[in-house]
This record gives structure tokens, C-alpha cells and sequence, in this order.
């Protein structure tokens, strides 16, 4: 898939905020590290085609207003007004989801779409892989473990279950144990916990593969930015596939074959 357009100023400082702290955990990961690259490499890897959710009313916001300001004024971070709570698509955003339509058609052995259960992220998941819930191709999962780094950020706070199953009831929400949202709190989450929810999905994803069901060589997972860059650099091993590190841009679908 082609790059969207470029980051904004505020976008890359928060780029590189985030980058520094992902070192960090780095530095201090005792897990292995899973193989992956762009192109297959043996025969036992599965494909994962990788989303960041479209664009959404928090990141306007944060434009606007200069991004995040948690360091210097956290009181005045644009990413804590109540109004962007579990912050939806904007049109941009659906059409930036929408364009993976055309690739995503072609994808006949797709088994499951796993999603964020922030609403950005199942919108996105619902238009960019419209043709597998029209048809009921695939499965859709939410999965908490797949949330944007949370705390301390309104976007990233996630509503009721009974309120998003009404929503999206194409979405199997079933696995999110608290009707509530019991993981956000006024405090942000470490880097070093989200990576390792991604570590824990990696290892229910090989327990789904290792269960044998036919046809489970194939899946999509539906994120956020920071989680996705947390990813690419800790729970993955990229080799020298820089391009693979890069930020996401929104609705950017990435490709990738991974050994698990």
C-alpha cells in the first residue's frame, strides 16, 4: 500500500517520544522476538496483514491544538477533552479504511480479523474489510490486548461493552471480561505493558494456529499507532526491514509474514 500523506510537526515529536520509550523496553525485553518479514520465508509462517485505524476526531483535535501536551500542560492535552472519548472516524477516516477494499476483496483465505475494541478501530476494520463482513467471510474478535497504549488519554478510553455490541454487532466481543473499561486509568500506561500485551497476543494467535483449524494461515489484526509501532520493534523481529519499523499512517495497511 502506498504512504499517506506526511506527519505533522506535532506528529513527529510525538513519534519520536514514543520511539525513545519503545528503546527503553527494548533494551530491557527478556522475550524471544518473533520473525517476520515482508516477504515469505518459510513454510510454516502465517500472513498478518497489519491496520492502523483511519483517521479520527482526536487526531484533528490534536492538530488543531498543537498535540500532546502531557509533559509541559497536562491539563490542556487536547487528547483528554471528554468530547473524544473512544474517539470515532472522521470521513476522512472511513475513506482512508475504505481504500484497502480493493486489496482486502482478494484476500480468500482470510479466517479472522482481530480488533481493537476502541471504536475507531472497528469502524476501520468494518470498511476496510468490508467485503468479509457483508459476506460473513471471516470472523471479526475484538481483543483488549490490541488497545492503544491506554490511561491518562480520553481517545483511548474504551466505552460499555453493551454500548459497542449495540454498535457494531457484527463484532464478536465476547473475550472483553468487564463490561466496563477497568484498564484506563488517570495515570498512562507503561511502554513496557503494552508490549507486553502484545506479547500475550502473539501467544493466543500461535494457540489458535497450533489448534490445527483448517485454513488458519491467514489473519488481520486492526489497531492503534502507538501499539502497532510497539509491535514492529519489540514483539517482532524485522531484521533489517526498516520500512517495516516506520510509523503507521492512518488507515495504512502493512503485510507481513511472521513465524510464530
Amino acid at each position: 500500500m502506498t504512504r499517506m500523506a506526511s506527519s505533522t510537526k506535532h506528529e513527529n515529536k510525538e513519534h519520536n517520544d514514543h520511539s525513545t520509550e519503545i528503546l527503553e523496553v527494548i533494551n530491557n525485553w527478556e522475550h524471544a522476538r518473533l520473525r517476520c518479514s515482508s516477504k515469505q520465508f518459510s513454510d510454516t509462517c502465517v500472513r498478518i496483514h497489519f491496520v492502523r485505524h483511519g483517521e479520527g476526531h482526536h487526531n484533528v483535535l490534536a492538530k488543531t491544538k498543537g498535540g500532546c501536551s502531557c509533559q509541559t500542560s497536562p491539563i490542556s492535552c487536547p487528547y483528554k477533552e471528554k468530547q473524544i472519548m473512544d474517539a470515532r472516524l472522521t470521513e476522512l477516516g472511513r475513506q482512508q479504511a475504505s481504500a484497502n477494499q480493493s486489496f482486502t476483496a482478494t484476500l480468500d483465505q482470510l479466517t479472522v480479523i482481530y480488533v481493537s475494541p476502541l471504536s475507531r478501530a472497528v469502524e476501520t476494520a468494518l470498511l476496510a474489510f468490508h467485503t468479509h463482513h457483508t459476506t460473513n467471510a471471516c470472523a471479526f474478535v475484538a481483543n483488549e490486548n490490541l488497545r492503544e497504549q491506554y490511561g491518562a488519554h480520553v481517545c483511548d478510553q474504551r466505552r460499555l461493552v453493551d454500548e459497542i455490541t449495540v454498535d457494531y454487532p457484527q463484532v464478536d466481543f465476547s473475550g472483553l471480561k468487564t463490561n466496563e473499561d477497568v484498564l484506563w486509568t488517570v495515570e498512562r500506561e507503561p511502554k513496557m505493558s503494552v508490549a507486553l500485551r502484545a506479547k500475550a497476543f502473539f501467544d493466543d494467535l500461535k494457540a489458535h494456529h497450533e489448534g490445527g483449524e483448517k485454513g488458519s494461515n491467514e489473519f488481520a489484526v486492526v489497531g492503534h499507532s502507538s501499539f502497532l509501532l510497539t509491535i514492529f520493534h519489540v514483539a517482532l523481529d524485522c531484521g533489517d526491514e526498516n520500512e517495516l519499523k516506520r510509523w503507521f499512517d492512518t488507515g495504512e495497511l502493512r503485510t507481513v509474514w511472521v513465524e510464530l
